[in-house]
Order: structure tokens, then C-alpha cells, then sequence
């Protein structure tokens, strides 16, 4: 019996799915002009995130291990549950790997996404992490930090 990835999978439900990439920003010292790097989950090319029906989704347990941040996710219900506790993010359980509804789980953490325009599979998360790092930067360099304070994500 074949394994399916969550992109195939998806796709007898959205028959448009498109497996895609969000890039994950950390602070980086190594990086002497932008002080960030990045990891990447998915690739367009493998399994990690999948549009479907416009809607973002990658492995809610990678994405908190790229963020940085300690923690589980499981499934009930659809919705994902984050170290115990119910959430209203719409999640997919495939192959025992919770997916998460990437927007409203980036929301959740206090992340920014920033998802393309023209390849809506394709995204940049900053955590909340790297954008306080951003902000310690100095002006030239917290204009994420003040997207997300304008987006309700973080206070002034």
C-alpha cells in the first residue's frame, strides 16, 4: 500500500491543492547585513504545506519547532489543540502529523505571515521572537515589527 502525502491526500477533497513552502524567520547573528535567516518547511516539491481552497496548511509540530517555540500539537474535532488547549484553528491529522490552518496558527503565536500574492502557497512567518529581535534593531529595521503591532499581533 502506498503512503500519500497530505498533498495528495487533500487533493481528492480539493481537487486544487497545491503543495507549498513557508520560510521560517529567525534572528541570526551569522547574518551580518539582515541579521535573520531562514528555515523552510516544504519546498513546492514535498510534503510539510499544502494550499487548499485557499487555505495555507503545514505541520503544526515543525512550524513550532521553526518558530522556536516549545510545544505539541494534536487534533480533535478539526481544530487543532496547542499543549492541551482547544483552539478554533481548522487542522488536518495525516499520517498521525497534525496540519494546521497556517494563518490563524501564526496569529495564535503572535507571528506575522506574510503570504505571496501571486503563489498563495508560498509564505514567510516572523515569530513573535524575531520581530521584538527586529524592533531592537533600530528604526531602519522594525517595519515588520510595526506591521504586526498594526495588525494587533504585538503592542506598541
Amino acid at each position: 500500500m502506498q503512503a500519500y502525502s497530505v498533498a495528495d491526500t487533500l487533493a481528492k477533497v480539493c481537487p486544487t491543492a497545491q503543495r507549498g513552502s513557508v520560510l521560517v524567520a529567525r534572528p541570526d547573528s551569522a547574518e551580518e547585513e539582515s541579521g535573520v535567516s531562514f528555515k523552510l518547511l516544504g519546498n513546492g516539491a514535498g510534503p510539510g504545506v499544502v494550499l487548499c481552497r485557499d487555505v495555507l496548511y503545514a505541520d503544526g509540530d515543525t512550524l513550532l519547532a521553526l518558530m522556536g517555540e516549545p510545544g505539541a500539537v494534536a487534533l480533535r474535532d478539526g481544530r487543532a489543540v496547542i499543549d492541551g488547549l482547544k483552539t478554533d484553528i481548522r487542522a488536518y491529522l495525516h499520517d498521525g502529523v497534525p496540519y494546521v490552518a497556517v494563518a490563524p496558527f501564526a496569529r495564535s503565536r503572535q507571528a506575522l505571515l506574510l503570504q505571496g500574492t501571486e503563489h498563495r502557497m508560498d509564505a514567510t512567518l516572523w515569530p513573535k521572537a524575531t520581530l521584538l529581535y527586529m524592533k531592537e534593531l533600530g528604526p531602519s529595521r522594525r517595519g515588520l515589527y510595526d506591521s504586526a503591532v498594526r495588525e494587533g499581533l504585538l503592542p506598541r
